[in-house]
């Protein structure tokens, strides 16, 4: 695999040409790395005021069947324990294993609600 970025590497500094700075810059142009994006989303979300009153209610319907009242974890991880950081985030966000996406369901303000309530437990 490390050779083969070696040669697609190679094949973008030949067709952008070497070097120049106008070459460098289309090169960022054209790589599109979603996890910046996506790590950048989660750290806004982050950063957002949440209300943990309102969590509550958002929490209750989306998240306890499987993460319980308390945040124990019946089917789903344990929260009371959780430290919140931006992979956090993006769990909540895209989804892992058995856990549901809430990217669509969810809106930032929602989900640092959630945060704040998580937190209180």
């Amino acid at each position: 695999m490390r050779f083969s970025t070696v040669i697609a590497a190679g094949v973008l500094f030949t067709v952008l040409g070497c070097g120049d700075a106008s070459s460098e810059q289309a090169a960022e142009d054209i790589v599109d790395d979603e996890s910046v994006d996506e790590t950048q989303r989660a750290g806004d979300i982050i950063e957002l005021s949440g209300n943990p009153l309102v969590g509550a209610t958002i929490y209750a319907p989306y998240c306890q069947a499987c993460h319980g009242v308390d945040g124990v974890g019946i089917d789903g991880f344990r929260l009371s324990d959780v430290v919140i950081v931006e992979g956090t985030v993006n769990v909540i966000l895209f989804g892992r294993y058995t856990m549901p996406a809430f990217e669509s369901i969810l809106s930032d303000q929602d989900i640092a609600d959630v945060l704040a309530f998580i937190q209180t437990l």
